[in-house]
């Protein structure tokens, strides 16, 4: 098995979906990658999510 860690960036549109985003934060460990995305990804992501629901910003 490989230790190594791979980066996975993802967009504001996977950012602006809570589940996938947090599917995809806890299940990147087990997997072997690790995710993350830009601030330019984070602000336009808030711009597309719904009311109410933590920001990218708030699970950085």
């Amino acid at each position: 098995m490989n230790s190594e860690v791979m980066g996975v960036l993802v967009g504001a549109i996977v950012l602006a979906k809570p589940v996938i985003r947090a599917v995809l934060m806890m299940g990147g460990v087990p997997s072997g990658f690790r995710v993350g995305w830009s601030l330019v990804a984070e602000r336009e992501a808030v711009v597309l999510m719904r009311p109410r629901v933590l920001t990218p910003a708030l699970v950085r």
